[in-house]
C-alpha cells in the first residue's frame, strides 16, 4: 500500500505541475500580447504605407527610398513579413503569444518573435527568471518517470534477447539492447513528431527531422518554426489546441535529452571513480599496516592472489608480503611494492 500510495503522491505532482506550466504559459500569453499588440499594429501598418507610396508615385527620392528599406528592417526586425498585408495573422495574438512563452520558459528562443517595447523586454527577462527554473523542475520530474518506465522496458527486452534471441555474450547483449532503446525513444520523440509536423507544417520530411532535432537540441535557428510558418490556414480553435500539443512535446522531448545527458555523466562519474580506485595510493604509520600500497587491475590481482599462500607469503622466493587483498586493491609492504614493479615493469608500463 505504501508504494502504491508513493506512486499516487508522484502522479500528483506531475499533473500539478503540468497545470502550474500551462497557467504560467497561459499568463505569458495574455502579458505579452497586451504589451506587444498595439506596437506591431504600428508598425505593420508603418510598413504598408511605404509599399503603398512606391505604388502611388512609381519614382522615388533617395530619402524615400531610405525611408523604405528603414521600414522593411523595421518590420522584419518586429518579426513581421513585409511582403504580407494588414489582414495577416498577429505575431502577438493569445495562441502565438502562448506559443512564445513556451519557447522562452524551454529556453529554444527561435528569435523569430521577440519584444519590441521596452517594457515588453524587461517584462520578459522577470517571466524567464521564474519560468526557466520551474520548468527544469518540470524537466526533472518527468525525467524521473522516465527513468522508471526505460528500466521496465530495458529488462523486459533484455530478457526477450537473453532467452528469444539465443545472445549469451553480455555486451553484445547491452549493445543490442541500447540500440533498440535509442531506436525506439529516437523514433517517438524526433521521428514521429517530424511526420506530425510534415502533416500540419507542409514540410518535406527533412525539413521536419531537422526542425524537430535542432529544437529538442535547444539550438533553435529559427529558419523553421512551429505554427509560425505552416503552409495551411487554421482557425483559431485549432491553433490552440497545435500550440499546446507543440508545448507537450517541448517538455517530454526536453526531458528525454535531459535523462539522457546524466545517464552520461553518471557513466562518466562511475569510470573516473574506478580509474581513481585502481589508482589509490595508501600510506601506513607502522610496522603492522604496511607502509606503501598501490591499486592494481582486476587481472593482476588474481595473477597475485594465484602466486600467493593462505599465510600471506609467496612461493616467489619469499618476497612478497601482503596484508590486504580484494578485487580491486592491493596492500603492500615498502619490499614487496619495490619488487613488484622491477619484476613488473613491462607488464605495468603497459
Amino acid at each position: 500500500m505504501a508504494i502504491e500510495d508513493h506512486k499516487k503522491i508522484r502522479w500528483h505532482k506531475l499533473l500539478g505541475l503540468f497545470v502550474c506550466f500551462f497557467v504560467y504559459l497561459f499568463l505569458g500569453a495574455i502579458i505579452f500580447h497586451h504589451l506587444e499588440t498595439e506596437n506591431e499594429d504600428h508598425v505593420r501598418a508603418n510598413t504598408q504605407d511605404a509599399k503603398q507610396k512606391i505604388r502611388d508615385d512609381g519614382c522615388l527620392t533617395e530619402e524615400e527610398v531610405e525611408n523604405f528599406v528603414a521600414a522593411v528592417r523595421k518590420a522584419v526586425s518586429s518579426g513581421i513579413d513585409p511582403s504580407a498585408n494588414v489582414t495577416n495573422p498577429s505575431n502577438w495574438d493569445y495562441a502565438s503569444a502562448f506559443f512564445f512563452s513556451g519557447t522562452v520558459v524551454t529556453t529554444i528562443g527561435y528569435g523569430r518573435s521577440v519584444p519590441t517595447t521596452d517594457l515588453g523586454r524587461n517584462i520578459c527577462l522577470l517571466y524567464a527568471l521564474f519560468g526557466i527554473p520551474f520548468t527544469g523542475w518540470l524537466l526533472a520530474t518527468v525525467g524521473n518517470f522516465y527513468c522508471d518506465v526505460f528500466h521496465k522496458i530495458a529488462a523486459t527486452i533484455e530478457n526477450f534477447i537473453h532467452k528469444h534471441c539465443q545472445v549469451k555474450h553480455r555486451r553484445l547483449r547491452k549493445f543490442t539492447l541500447y540500440t533498440v532503446v535509442f531506436a525506439l525513444s529516437y523514433s517517438l520523440i524526433v521521428l514521429i513528431p517530424s511526420s506530425w509536423f510534415c502533416i500540419m507544417e507542409g514540410w518535406d520530411f527533412d525539413i521536419a527531422h531537422y526542425y524537430s532535432f535542432i529544437t529538442l537540441a535547444t539550438i533553435g535557428f529559427g529558419d523553421y518554426v512551429a505554427s509560425v510558418d505552416s503552409k495551411h490556414p487554421r482557425n483559431q480553435n485549432l491553433t490552440w489546441v497545435y500550440d499546446i500539443a507543440i508545448a507537450c512535446w517541448y517538455v517530454f522531448g526536453l526531458s528525454y535529452l535531459a535523462v539522457l545527458i546524466t545517464a552520461i555523466g553518471k557513466k562518466q562519474k562511475q569510470g573516473l571513480t574506478k580509474v581513481r580506485s585502481s589508482m589509490k595510493i595508501h600510506l601506513g604509520k607502522d610496522d603492522k599496516q604496511p607502509p606503501i600500497g598501490f591499486g592494481l587491475n582486476q587481472h593482476y590481482v588474481e595473477t597475485l592472489q594465484d602466486e600467493i599462500t593462505e599465510d600471506g607469503k609467496n612461493k616467489m622466493n619469499g618476497e612478497v608480503e601482503m596484508s590486504v587483498i580484494d578485487d580491486h586493491q592491493v596492500v603492500l609492504s615498502e619490499r614487496t611494492y619495490k619488487h613488484i614493479m622491477v619484476r613488473n615493469e613491462g607488464t605495468q608500463t603497459e
